[in-house]
Formats: structure tokens, sequence, C-alpha cells
């Protein structure tokens, strides 16, 4: 989930057949009213999701098939629409236990530290799409 603008947004998941989503629904803390938005074009379960600049970066997850995601999905909360960012190299999944460190420079940069067995932290920059896996924690 994203909270933005007054706003709290809930991303993928899994229904109660376990199967994946491509939903994002949004609650408006003011009026208590939930509202469905354009789904994503892939159904996910276990992303991370971080807002920043009216966007949401919705990064890898677990596909249907179980198979981990490489890709970036970008939902613009003003004009509704979804755009791919380029993907990463491998997949990532379970990242719903992550810490997202967002970075307010230019361009804009957010640190995803996945908590998964592999213990990876890599980081993604904004504009100057690139990714980059960094070092193993410990």
């Amino acid at each position: 989930a994203v909270g933005m603008g007054g706003n709290i947004y809930v991303i993928g998941g899994i229904d109660e057949s376990f199967s994946a989503l491509s939903s994002i629904e949004v609650f408006n803390t003011s009026t208590r009213e939930w509202t469905f938005l354009p789904p994503m074009s892939t159904k996910r379960d276990g992303c991370a999701a971080v807002g920043m600049g009216g966007n949401i970066y919705v990064i890898g997850g677990i596909d249907e098939s179980n198979s981990a995601l490489s890709s970036i999905e970008v939902f613009n909360t003003t004009t509704r629409e979804w755009t791919f960012l380029p993907p990463m190299s491998i997949g990532y999944m379970l990242l719903e236990e992550t810490m997202v460190q967002m970075m307010r420079t230019l361009p804009l940069k957010f640190y995803v530290y996945n908590q998964t067995p592999l213990n990876r932290k890599f980081r993604i920059k904004i504009w100057v799409t690139s990714y980059t896996t960094k070092a193993v924690l410990k």
C-alpha cells in the first residue's frame, strides 16, 4: 500500500482463491470511500510500491504462474494511466516486506531493501532509468 495526497492506494495482492490481482483501489481519507482505479497490465502479488511525485511505482512481485517479475509499472495519479519502466535484470518477489528509502535528489532515486533469502539491495534511479544490484546485506 502507498499513502499519498490524503489517499491510501492498495495495489495487487491475491484473492480468496490465491490468484494474483492486477487491481488498484484507493481509499480517500476525507470521504472514507473506496474507489477502483484502472488495473495494472500485470497481475502481481508480493510486490513493492512507492509513491513519488504524483506517481506510484510498482516493483517486481509474483505473477499468476508464481514466477518472479522483473517489471516495474508506474501509475500516474493525475491521468490515471499506467506505463512501464524498462525491466530489471532479474525478477524480485516477496517484496511486500521491503523498506523503500526515497532520496530527494535529481534524478529521483529510491532504494529497495529486499528481505528474501537473497537479502539483496537494489537502487532505482527515476528519469535516468537504471537499476543497480548492491551488495548482499548481512
